[in-house]
């Protein structure tokens, strides 16, 4: 049996980012989750990330269902600073959950599929190094964007300083370091390639 815990004010922001627009290709069945994995909290789509440093640590990853019923539960919660409580038997893939105020969940609290578990190798996305200067053209999704700014604590967040077309682009929250995001500057699901921006020849 494995025991692990997230704020309840973390699992409801974060829930968004997984709850995000994925591509049409993009059909994995973990990424309906948040994966609680060591001290870390980890949601992703496919084209964006977030992850956010918890004070608890799991012990083996766990992958804690995202519903409806839990998101306005851990809403309702957060502002009592509650967190959700969340028991596995990976044996008989099986897991409980409840917050500190007494909320049980009904069903099944955690993500078992016999799917790849792409969530598996979240942390060799993330770049170890940073470019060191811009290069080609960067494609932004504005309503995925949002979305990944909004999973941040503060909702104020900063770009890496270079990005570059097909490296994950580093976003954190200006205020809290226990936050980073990531997107991918490339589009997503077959895009096309797009040019980098000029000032339009008609602007004279």
């Amino acid at each position: 049996m494995t025991h692990v815990q997230i704020p309840c004010e973390v699992y409801a922001r974060l829930a968004a980012v997984a709850l995000a627009p994925r591509g049409p290709t993009i059909h994995n069945e973990w990424f309906k989750s948040i994966r609680l994995d060591g001290n870390c909290a980890v949601a992703c789509n496919g084209p964006i990330l977030a992850v956010e440093r918890l004070d608890t640590i799991a012990a083996a990853p766990v992958h804690v269902v995202i519903t409806d019923a839990l998101i306005e539960q851990c809403r309702k919660e957060a502002g009592f600073k509650s967190s959700l409580f969340v028991s596995s038997n990976p044996a008989l893939q099986f897991a409980s959950a409840k917050t500190t105020m007494g909320y049980s969940y009904p069903g099944n609290a955690c993500i078992w599929s016999k799917q790849e578990n792409k969530l598996d190798k979240w942390r060799s996305v993330v770049p170890t190094k940073l470019p060191t200067k811009s290069k080609g053209g960067m494609f932004m999704n504005a309503e995925l964007i949002a979305i990944l700014g909004a999973s941040s604590p503060s909702g104020r967040i900063v770009f890496a300083e270079h990005i570059e077309r097909g490296t994950p682009t580093l976003i954190r929250d200006t205020y809290d370091d226990r936050w980073f995001g990531m997107w991918n500057p490339s589009g997503c699901d077959g895009d096309p390639e797009f040019d980098a921006a000029t000032v339009p020849g008609w602007f004279k």
